[in-house]
């Protein structure tokens, strides 16, 4: 419960004065787009399991009521059903969406690093370690960067599908394997993006730990992997289908032009958000200006610096715990953190393997964004941190002050958070009286995130409009836009 609260706390500071807004204004610093996306999805996957749960078992519930007449439109972006199930009752008791929508975000925080704490302790037996990388999990820059995708805050089970993983290879029992694949099946139910993100970060560490350990040509740990793989597949199969069936009715996919575009770079990971209060508000490490011919690398997908105190710890992790019986857990770390750093680079990194990877992963192709493997190098960085910690065996007192200049380093707050949209107007509750089911077209109709604010709008009418903002567009929208 102490562990619990501090990382509640935690999320409260880096956000702060949203805990003191939490009806009012939406935990993100602009609204329309990917803020207002988010919204309509959560408020869409609250409806289902509210009113028509059988359509979430069917998947009726991913043919939304956006873009219409398209098909599957939830599977244009994270769908959030996962943690609409959990925010359902809330809702069923205020019918608040915002304040939905903002407990998730404060809830995603703490439980992140509440899953990175349970990771560490787990493999050095370190609070103080524990608390020092669940404290930079929950916290570093990414996650201020973000605040904008409430998608990408779900990174709960990860840490704990490694902790599986390491459990599995120290006892290479039926039930770690099938405790794996379900958490692994959980992160990939909370995020779509992160799903792809985990496989890949448990193979690295499934190869790295094997090989560390011995069992490279043992049996029994590969049988035990690949059980863990059938538990994971077939518990994700019911949601990763839909997005199947969309890719292949719409052509969805990403060309290694696209995804260099917004992939990381050296300059990435020396940046943070220009609110930060150390780094940012003083211009030490703000997102500069590009030179001429230069890219544009002032997106949040650019703001990835991980912070003096982790990588300081990291280090001192990997070379204390290399010549220690950490040091398995060292090397698969390492290895996490540096396939993490390599495929954020994107196509401009190594580019045949990140190409080798576009044609044979599957689902590869869609990551627009291959700056958020980032989440992987992080990962790997926390364990090594928490290793150091664990390994010099430093006073309580030392550990607090570190913990205090890390968490130094991250905090943004105050944050401009915007003031959130109305849940009733006078065209929606027109369009919920008005008889039939009709589709609803608002103009000017556009391409862009001008179209999310009539999505949370149709949450209270609930009829398909044609508009739609996401992270995917049907074949039919831009030639729809341009006849218009």
């Amino acid at each position: 419960m102490r562990a619990a609260g501090v990382y509640l706390f935690a999320a409260v500071v880096l956000t702060w004065p949203l805990a003191t807004q939490l009806t009012t204004h939406l935990g993100a610093l602009e609204g329309a787009g990917d803020p207002y996306l988010n919204l309509w999805i959560l408020g869409t996957g609250i409806k289902a399991w509210l009113a028509d749960p059988a359509s979430v078992f069917s998947g009726r519930v991913f043919d939304a009521n956006i873009f219409h007449p398209a098909q599957g439109s939830l599977t244009f972006s994270d769908h959030l059903l996962l943690q609409s199930l959990v925010m359902a009752p809330l809702h069923a008791v205020t019918r608040n969406l915002v304040l939905c929508y903002n407990v998730l975000l404060l809830a995603s925080l703490a439980l992140s690093g509440l899953a990175m704490h349970a990771l560490v302790k787990g493999v050095t037996g370190s609070i103080p370690a524990a608390f020092i990388a669940g404290l930079a999990w929950a916290c570093w820059p990414y996650r201020s960067a973000h605040l904008l995708h409430l998608q990408l805050q779900s990174l709960y089970f990860l840490p704990l599908a490694l902790l599986a993983l390491y459990r599995l290879a120290a006892a290479r029992r039926k039930v770690a394997a099938v405790l794996l694949g379900v958490l692994a099946a959980m992160q990939a139910v909370s995020s779509v993006y992160y799903g792809l993100m985990t496989a890949i970060a448990l193979a690295v560490g499934a190869v790295t730990v094997a090989g560390a350990t011995g069992q490279w040509p043992g049996r029994r740990f590969w049988s035990r992997m690949v059980l863990a793989a059938l538990v994971g597949a077939i518990l994700v199969a019911p949601v990763v289908w839909p997005y199947w069936q969309s890719q292949q009715r719409e052509g969805f996919g990403r060309n290694l032009s696209e995804a260099a575009a917004h992939a990381a770079s050296v300059q990435s990971y020396t940046q943070v958000p220009p609110d930060n209060l150390v780094y940012g508000r003083t211009g030490l490490l703000a997102p500069r200006a590009p030179a001429p011919g230069e890219r544009d690398r002032r997106h949040v997908e650019h703001q990835l610096f991980p912070g003096l105190v982790l990588l300081g710890l990291a280090a001192l992790g990997l070379w204390r715990g290399w010549r220690s019986d950490a040091r398995p857990v060292v090397i698969s770390a390492a290895a996490l953190a540096l396939a993490g750093l390599v495929l954020s680079l994107g196509p401009e990194g190594v580019r045949p393997l990140y190409a080798w990877l576009a044609d044979h992963v599957f689902g590869f192709h869609a990551i627009r964004a291959p700056a958020r493997f980032s989440v992987v190098m992080m990962l790997g960085l926390c364990v090594l941190a928490g290793v150091g910690v664990s390994q010099t065996r430093l006073k309580t007192g030392v550990v607090a002050l570190l913990a205090a200049l890390m968490c130094l380093e991250y905090v943004n707050a105050p944050l401009a958070f915007v003031v959130a949209p109305p849940a009733s107007t006078a065209t929606g509750r027109w369009l919920a009286e008005e008889g039939g089911s009709g589709a609803v077209l608002y103009l000017p109709l556009t391409l862009d995130r001008e179209n999310s604010p009539f999505m949370v709008q149709s949450l209270e009418h609930g009829r398909p409009i044609v508009n739609g903002y996401s992270g995917q567009r049907p074949s039919f929208y831009t030639s729809l836009v341009d006849a218009l």
